[in-house]
């Protein structure tokens, strides 16, 4: 056995740097994705205050989505998406689709 661990995810994560809009406490503040998940996400934008554990994530193009916050960065934030299996794998497979859309596929 190696020291190496090996990290799995369920979902698969989607690097990007769409628009977003977070809301929480009733103010809002823009910043940029850097990647999504159907389970969650990370952005970038002013760090949330002590009392901002749950809000709103508009990500420009896909949607918004209720979060609660799961770990604070230097320049923003990750969050977990507040989604029930069903609506995760909705979401699961319209990312998909959004982040292979301009793939040729095979002949």
């Amino acid at each position: 056995m190696t020291g190496q661990t090996h990290e799995q995810r369920r979902w698969t994560r989607y690097s990007s740097n769409n628009q977003v809009r977070y809301t929480a406490n009733g103010k809002s503040r823009n910043g940029r994705l850097r990647d999504i998940s159907a389970g969650g996400a990370a952005f970038d934008l002013e760090g949330p205050d002590d009392d901002e554990d749950r809000g709103l994530l508009a990500v420009d193009e896909l949607g918004a989505y209720e979060t609660q916050l799961i770990r604070d960065m230097n320049d923003g934030f990750a969050v977990m998406l507040s989604l029930d299996d069903g609506e995760q794998l909705a979401l699961h497979e319209e990312l998909s689709e959004y982040f292979h859309k301009d793939d040729q596929g095979f002949d």
